[in-house]
């Protein structure tokens, strides 16, 4: 799962060259202009999507409702969500990345959680994989996840999916996408701890 993450020192446009976007200058040089570091669920945050063959970046709001959902759905297994009616049309046709520096998981029993920041070694920014969707004219998105890789699995047995920018192209606009939901290559990533900190929202 990913129920935090971060995109601490990141700019609009360092994410506009990252992903091959024309720079729009009325945009601010900090990347959230909600001036939050810390991404919590149901906060709003920078997405990068295709819309009519075009890349844009804009905020959505992390997390879709739905009635039966005693929480905003803020993750999709990137497994069953090409099967689930929840998310197998936005799969098919509303992919997105999720620009982040980091993201954080938790180990520990209740009341005395260990937080752990989990990034790549390279310092570079990670995008993570996602699914988006319009409710009542507000756009919403869920981070994908998938089966932990090695440095994961003693933190939690899933992570969010990662695509790298080379692969934009293919996991934003080609039918060919299904083959970048797996687990990034744990080589290029560390977890250290951060402190203790309170259970995530969402498990």
């Amino acid at each position: 799962m990913c129920g935090r993450y971060e995109t601490t020192k990141m700019s609009w446009r360092e994410i506009y060259e990252r992903y091959s976007m024309k720079w729009d200058d009325s945009l601010p040089d900090r990347l959230s202009p909600f001036e939050k570091d810390e991404i919590f669920p149901t906060d709003d945050a920078p997405v990068i999507y295709e819309q009519d063959g075009e890349r844009q970046l804009e905020p959505m709001h992390w997390g879709w409702v739905r009635e039966w959902a005693k929480r905003p759905l803020i993750n999709a297994k990137g497994e069953e969500a090409a099967i689930k009616r929840t998310w197998k049309r936005a799969l098919a046709e509303r992919r997105c990345i999720i620009p982040a520096t980091g993201f954080y998981e938790w180990t520990g029993a209740k009341g005395s959680k260990q937080r752990w920041k989990i990034e790549l070694k390279s310092g570079e920014p990670m995008g993570l994989g996602g699914i988006w969707e319009e409710q009542d004219g507000e756009k919403c998105y869920s981070i994908l996840t998938i089966g932990a890789n090695e440095v994961m699995q003693p933190i939690h047995h899933r992570m969010p999916v990662i695509v790298k920018p080379d692969d934009a192209d293919q996991w934003l606009g080609s039918e060919e996408f299904e083959a970048l939901i797996e687990p990034y290559s744990s080589e290029e990533m560390k977890a250290y701890p951060v402190g203790k900190d309170l259970l995530p929202l969402q498990d």
